[in-house]
């Protein structure tokens, strides 16, 4: 079944941003309404009932937190989308879950990560689309706090995450464990992601690899898609949208 793009309300202070994210998601095939505030936000929903919410975390006066309690209290069964200028935050991210966010995308992320995310967190929230539970997945990130954040993540929705910090061990741990989908670090410590794909497919050519990286370099993406990558993301993202990602892969 074809997800059916539905009615957006997008809620910001900062009127660059509703005016950027009302072109993008019509353009989509979306119908937009926006609000620059919580409480014209909850006006809005007493004569429109939209689809999904977008809600920005920090504003002045009624603050996105306040206004999801709200929204919540009013409307339950509407997904919000949480939106913020300050990257991924684990304590925001798990207050906004707790208060029944649907889920999680920040401003700095490229235009393109901004937009699938929202598309699967809508399709998600609207559909109830769940991970391929119990698929393993082999994540090779040279930050430690970041694969362990993206372990928790990723667990947390139903996968299996074997962790490494470089892509020599990724290519054993693929050898022992046979996973669904391995995550390699173009820039990694020690051996590279393209040489550890490289290895990879000399012994199996089947599991889905998708390649992360700080740049976004033609050449490099070419290269890793010549040798079976089937999917190329560029830093930063959110563990949302690596979720997204992963899903739309298996």
């Amino acid at each position: 079944m074809v997800f059916e793009k539905g009615r957006v309300l997008v809620v910001d202070d900062d009127r660059h941003i509703l005016e950027m994210m009302k072109s993008v998601l019509s353009k989509e095939g979306y119908k937009v309404t926006t609000a620059n505030s919580g409480e014209i936000a909850l006006r809005t929903l007493e004569s429109e009932t939209p689809d999904t919410i977008l809600l920005d975390i920090k504003m002045p006066g009624m603050d996105g937190f306040e206004t999801l309690k709200a929204i919540k209290q009013k409307s339950p069964e509407i997904p919000v989308i949480m939106l913020t200028a300050f990257g991924y935050d684990d304590e925001l991210v798990d207050k906004a879950l707790k208060m029944g966010a649907a889920g999680y995308i920040a401003k700095d992320m490229p235009l393109e990560n901004i937009l699938s995310t929202f598309d699967w967190v809508s399709e998600k929230a609207v559909k109830g689309k769940l991970a391929k539970r119990g698929a393993k997945i082999v994540l090779a990130e040279a930050e430690k706090r970041t694969s362990e954040a993206l372990k928790e993540f990723l667990e947390k929705n139903g996968y299996k995450v074997h962790v490494t910090n470089n892509c020599e061990n990724a290519v054993s741990i693929t050898r022992k464990e046979q996973p669904d989908m391995i995550l390699l670090d173009v820039h990694g410590p020690g051996m590279s992601g393209i040489e550890a794909l490289g290895k990879i497919r000399e012994f199996n050519r089947q599991v889905k690899v998708m390649m992360m990286s700080l740049t976004r370099d033609e050449d490099t993406r070419k290269k890793c898609e010549s040798l079976g990558a089937c999917d190329y993301l560029t830093k930063p993202f959110t563990p949302e949208f690596l979720l997204a990602k992963i899903n739309e892969k298996l």
